[in-house]
């Protein structure tokens, strides 16, 4: 997704242009319904907290619950992993919640995709 608030400028159409071609990408907002994110929305982590942007107070135990946005099924006799989604940050490092700062998203990472699969970071975990 391409952000559209207050924080980030506008992209280039050239840019856009590249990005449309990816399967991937989310519909971006344009720049008439930009969003406008309120002290209330901060996550008071990092700088933000540092430089008291946020009117929130920390709780990472709303981190740790992200950890477990995974589960194993059965289906027709066999046992399958869902993972409702998953966040790689571009040290390699997989989190589960990608509305942290930088540095909890290293120190909250459940493994690292150069090291293991994500099956492998979340089956161990599991057990």
């Amino acid at each position: 997704m391409v952000s559209q608030d207050q924080f980030h400028r506008e992209a280039k159409p050239e840019v856009i242009q590249k990005l449309s071609q990816l399967s991937y990408l989310s519909p971006y907002l344009s720049p008439i319904e930009k969003v406008i994110i309120t002290p209330e929305c901060i996550l008071p982590y990092g700088r933000v907290l540092e430089n008291h942007l946020s009117t929130q107070k920390p709780n990472l135990e709303k981190l740790v619950f992200y950890q477990k946005n995974y589960k194993i099924t059965e289906y027709e006799g066999q046992e399958y992993l869902v993972i409702q989604y998953q966040y790689l940050v571009a040290n390699g490092n997989v989190i589960n919640d990608g509305e942290q700062s930088y540095d909890l998203m290293d120190q909250y990472a459940i493994g690292n995709i150069k090291k293991q699969s994500i099956e492998e970071m979340i089956l161990k975990r599991k057990k």
